[in-house]
């Protein structure tokens, strides 16, 4: 069977800047490659509180008092965002898990990934992920799928067994991903998360040409840490640097006054900050992996699961970095030959795959 309808799950619908991005960048690439794709505009329902702008739509009167804090300022944010995928994205009109399976008709192959599509932390039902939808006859991949920690539930341990040996080819995007599917004797690949897919002359076009900053470092957390707060201003001070901090959905991580914190800030938007800062200091793995792609100094810290999937990266481009505390990234040892290699080599094996059938 040709391929060339393409139906993608994953979470573009998050108010995440990686998570918004890699989804884009995974339809472009494919767009790029004379595919049509779309979006399957699927959206958990046990999500949709924890992006909800609705103070009510929460679970304890702490988080009904903190959503309607943020209110204002997350509506003006959610609306970069939401423009950004209306504008950037083509999606498919809304589909509940009930009727996933219509799309059967209109896609040739299905693909699952990439971002943390495997982890029911996030997740009561997590099948439609693992393509329980699909029918036999229609392709069904996984690129640079997640299950965000080494520990997985019973749950998804048997989604692997029932649907996985389904899939024609499965590929993740950590080394402990390949081995938790080992254990079910599961083949898989290990490639680069999409956003690496776009070429940093692709992702220019996807900035608001109208942000303009100097002198600043880019503090983005997605949890808080004294460390790197201690590490931003500690350098700020040293180079004579702002500090101009962001979170996706209006969070404060800072305990610091120091911190220029912004909530005008959508996909856009945190392109050009990337493109403008001097110095990215996170804990998000998109931020880290956006500086390797604009070529920023970048100051990582995070949790050993989160911290596996930085190694992971680092040990493909053979880059050295101390395995105890904190990764720094300085551009100009990065071996991007070795960069290029991994993303060219991912970048075939998913062609490749499309074409094989």
């Amino acid at each position: 069977m040709l391929i060339n309808r393409i139906g993608i799950i994953t979470f573009h619908f998050a108010y995440n800047y990686g998570a918004v991005l890699q989804a884009l960048a995974l339809s472009n690439f494919l767009t790029n490659n004379s595919y049509n794709v779309k979006i399957i505009n699927y959206y958990p329902p046990e999500l949709h509180h924890e992006y909800s702008l609705n103070p009510f739509d929460s679970r304890s009167k702490g988080e009904i008092l903190g959503k309607a804090k943020l209110f204002f300022k997350r509506k003006r944010q959610y609306a970069l965002f939401d423009n950004f995928v209306i504008n950037n994205l083509t999606i498919t009109d809304n589909v509940t898990k009930d009727k996933l399976g219509l799309l059967n008709s209109d896609f040739d192959c299905f693909i699952t990934g990439s971002d943390q599509v495997w982890n029911d932390a996030f997740l009561n039902d997590s099948s439609p992920y693992f393509l329980s939808f699909v029918d036999s006859e229609k392709m069904s991949i996984s690129y640079a799928a997640s299950f965000g920690n080494k520990r997985i539930s019973n749950e998804i341990s048997e989604n692997i067994k029932k649907y996985l040996p389904l899939f024609s080819w499965v590929s993740v995007r950590e080394r402990f991903g390949v081995n938790i599917l080992n254990l079910s004797h599961i083949n898989s690949d290990l490639v680069i998360d999409p956003v690496f897919l776009l070429s940093l002359d692709e992702w220019l076009n996807f900035q608001n040409e109208n942000v303009k900053e100097d002198n600043f470092i880019l503090y983005y957390l997605l949890r808080s840490d004294k460390e790197l707060d201690e590490q931003a201003i500690k350098i700020a001070s040293e180079k004579n640097l702002r500090i101009i901090g962001i979170h996706p959905t209006c969070q404060n991580r800072s305990t610091s006054n120091l911190i220029d914190i912004r909530n005008d800030v959508g996909p856009s938007e945190f392109l050009s900050l990337i493109y403008e800062t001097k110095v990215i200091v996170t804990n998000s793995f998109h931020a880290f992996a956006f500086g390797l792609i604009y070529k920023k100094p970048v100051i990582f810290n995070g949790t050993n699961d989160l911290k596996d999937r930085i190694c992971d990266l680092l040990n493909e481009i053979n880059y050295n970095y101390s395995e105890n505390g904190m990764i720094y990234i300085d551009p100009n040892k990065v071996n991007y030959e070795r960069l290029i290699n991994y993303v060219e080599t991912s970048k075939e094996l998913l062609l490749q795959e499309l074409k094989s059938n």
